[in-house]
């Protein structure tokens, strides 16, 4: 999970009919590559034997949308939650976390103990979701879903983004049994680099 970022670039230099017209670009190189990889996946999931685990009809919209460069019509990402930082350590978490009844368990608590654990004041965090069951059980792994998220043009949050939710919302209020944040992995005391995560 992370903010939204803005994909720049692209230059309008006329307007025709109350449209855009946009200059005309070359695609090469590992974008080519990339778009070609993307337009195969999609082949080799309709063929798959037990069907489509996607809708079909939507599919279809949303490539003849890509086609005639509607671009647009697929929608920005939906921010489900803001945050702001506050200045708190990570040791001020955990005590004002745990004074409001909400239990930060020892891996938790490993995590938020290493160097690599910053906090900031007053940077504002505006937050998206990947699903997991936008992946096959065995391709849900932190380095495919790190690389969908870079395809989806999302900024990587900091660690500290996993209490600023916690304080601010329920698990209820977020509307996911559990919630990944998927920032920079940081190594606990046992070595290996993990991830914070909500839940009940």
């Amino acid at each position: 999970m992370a903010k939204p970022s803005l994909i720049g670039g692209t230059r309008w230099h006329a307007k025709e009919n109350g449209d855009f017209v946009m200059a005309n670009k070359i695609v090469a190189g590992e974008m080519y590559e990339s778009i070609t990889g993307q337009l195969f996946e999609i082949g080799r999931q309709l063929r798959q034997p037990n069907g489509y685990r996607f809708d079909p009809v939507k599919l279809q919209a949303h490539l003849q949308a890509a086609i005639e460069g509607r671009f647009a019509d697929l929608g920005e990402a939906k921010v489900l939650w803001t945050v702001t930082s506050n200045g708190r350590s990570a040791t001020q978490f955990i005590e004002f976390l745990t004074k409001k009844g909400i239990t930060v368990g020892g891996y938790a608590k490993n995590i938020m103990g290493q160097s690599a654990f910053k906090t900031t004041n007053g940077l504002t965090y505006r937050l998206v979701a990947i699903r997991g069951d936008e992946f096959e059980d065995d391709d849900r792994t932190t380095k495919n879903i790190f690389k969908e998220a870079k395809r989806r043009g999302y900024l990587i949050p900091p660690a500290e983004v996993a209490p600023l939710l916690r304080e601010k919302f329920s698990q209820e209020e977020l509307g996911y049994p559990y919630v990944a944040v998927f920032h920079e992995p940081i190594r606990g005391s046992g070595g290996c680099p993990g991830v914070l995560g909500l839940d009940r």
